[in-house]
């Protein structure tokens, strides 16, 4: 899937670190001219793939939640509404 490998490839060229917010589905769909399935499968692959992670109604984030401690990001400017 080239969305995919551009996504990958973007995140090793940059050297992104683990809990770096991840560009909005919006952005991405516009960017790649993909519709919202197909960035859902590359999303879902990418997770498989320990390259994503998702923060129920907050968003995508780089790495995986095992390196959360890890963190750059401060969380306290996503705000969550229950």
């Amino acid at each position: 899937m080239r969305v995919k490998a551009a996504i990958h490839e973007e995140y090793r060229a940059e050297n992104c670190t683990p809990g770096s917010p991840f560009p909005s589905s919006r952005e991405l769909i516009k960017k790649f001219n993909v519709s919202k399935v197909t960035l859902e499968k590359v999303f879902a692959e990418l997770q498989k793939d320990n390259i994503v992670y998702s923060v129920p109604k907050v968003g995508m984030f780089w790495g995986t939640r095992k390196n959360l401690s890890q963190c750059t990001v401060n969380m306290d400017k996503y705000k969550l509404y229950v």
